[in-house]
């Protein structure tokens, strides 16, 4: 598996979801994209309305129905929490790196 299931914890419910091609578009239906959402958290300038909506998008994914502003209140606004819970989603949304020990092994034998 490439992806890494997203598992979150957020107004006392709890969700799990794999990130597949069809969540991708789900969540990017939006005006932001997973890649966007990345390079503004490196950055430290991720729009609180991206991180809501984020949130928002994943959790009613997985069937738990709550908006972008129900997000915000219940928060208290942005904070730590939702930036982490941002950070999980984009995180699970890249493809994970894999050792291949068959491949590292035949590059060893052509070294030698």
């Amino acid at each position: 598996m490439i992806w890494k299931d997203i598992e979150a914890h957020f107004d006392g419910k709890s969700i799990r979801v794999k990130p597949t091609i069809e969540f991708m578009n789900y969540i990017e239906k939006r005006n932001y994209s997973i890649a966007n959402v990345l390079t503004r958290l490196v950055s430290d300038t991720v729009p609180i309305s991206w991180v809501s909506c984020l949130v928002a998008d994943t959790f009613t994914y997985a069937g738990y129905k709550i908006t972008p502003e129900e997000v915000m209140e219940k928060s208290g606004g942005i904070n730590a929490e939702l930036i982490t819970i941002a950070a999980k989603i984009v995180a699970s949304c890249l493809p994970q790196v894999t050792e291949d020990k068959s491949v590292k092994k035949k590059q060893l034998k052509k070294q030698e």
